[in-house]
């Protein structure tokens, strides 16, 4: 665990970088929008794996990269859908989905070598695979300098939590990340503290 030695450093100087970007979304994301500087990039008629997702709209002013998301859109429909365009960019980019755009942006993020990829938790090898599952584990990956934690325990019987710090890692990613895995262009910071539906 020397590595928090690092680690916790490079926490404290990544978490206000993103905060800013995301506070700065509230005002670009919107300028972006009213101006309709945005473009359909893939249809998602019914039938398309990602229908629910609604059609992907992607921005077409390239400063507006932080707040992009080259897997989901800029207005993905799939947590909560909006009649006007305008308002469903805007709770996506904003609010659900802040500054993603990040997760491309070197050395912020990084893209992950599985032969690079370290970990310790609370499970054995053959079970690694089941990390992220619902129920209390931890873990602490590390990627050269890139670290995380991630830790799910139980406040009481039917209340679970999830504590996640550092960069988008997990354990099953030494088998390498697949295509179409949110993380496979790169793995950004984030922090969650969050109530996990215990199923």
């Amino acid at each position: 665990m020397w590595r928090l030695i690092y680690g916790l450093p490079l926490w404290i100087i990544a978490m206000p970088v993103k905060l800013v970007v995301i506070m700065l979304g509230f005002i670009a994301v919107p300028i972006a929008a009213i101006c309709k500087a945005y473009v359909m990039t893939e249809a998602r008629p019914v039938g398309h794996p990602k229908h629910y997702d609604g059609d992907k709209y992607n921005w077409t002013w390239k400063f507006m990269a932080p707040w992009d998301n080259w897997s989901d859109g800029i207005a993905n429909r799939n947590y909560k859908q909006f009649d006007s365009l305008f308002w469903q960019i805007c709770y996506w980019s904003c609010w659900r989905n802040p500054a993603n755009g990040l997760r491309t942006w070197h050395p912020y993020s990084f893209k992950i070598n599985p032969t690079k990829l370290g970990f310790k938790g609370s499970l054995s090898d053959p079970e690694f695979n089941t990390y992220r599952g619902r129920f209390p584990h931890w873990y602490f990956c590390w990627h050269g300098p890139y670290t995380c934690f991630f830790w799910q325990f139980k406040l009481s019987e039917n209340h679970m939590r999830r504590l996640l710090i550092g960069w988008k890692m997990k354990p099953q990613d030494i088998q390498g990340v697949p295509e179409d895995d949110y993380r496979f262009r790169g793995a950004a910071f984030t922090t969650q503290f969050k109530q996990i539906e215990i199923r």
